[in-house]
């Protein structure tokens, strides 16, 4: 299995990354294993400590993640920036409106995609 990291940015950052990490797991993809990583604070710093969704993804269901990320994406109210990363490239995207969904389903099927397998 290949493994996708995804970062949001947004107001309201960690609620907007617990509701992207319910999509994924509510949407009953097989082959799909999500889960919440916590990394460290900056050292010198009281801040809060950077989480990142890390899913586990078969290649069978890119098209499926690909969906749901989209259309998670889209419905959000306020501006929100999700980051993929996978195998040292990352893909930065955001989306205004539903209207978007085309083109953005198009650049996270590509993504994951390349290198499939």
């Amino acid at each position: 299995m290949d493994s996708l990291d995804l970062e949001v940015t947004a107001d309201e950052q960690f609620a907007q990354l617990r509701s992207l990490l319910a999509a994924l797991r509510d949407d009953d993809l097989r082959g799909v294993v999500p889960e919440l990583i916590r990394g460290q604070p900056a050292p010198g710093t009281l801040g809060v400590a950077e989480e990142v969704i890390r899913v586990a993804i078969d290649p069978k269901v890119i098209a499926g993640v690909a969906g749901v990320l989209t259309t998670w994406l889209t419905t959000r109210r306020r501006t929100v920036k999700l980051r993929l990363k996978r195998k040292g490239k990352e893909l930065s995207l955001d989306a205004s409106s539903p209207d978007d969904a085309t083109k953005i389903l198009e650049q996270i099927k590509g993504f994951l995609e390349e290198d499939a397998g």
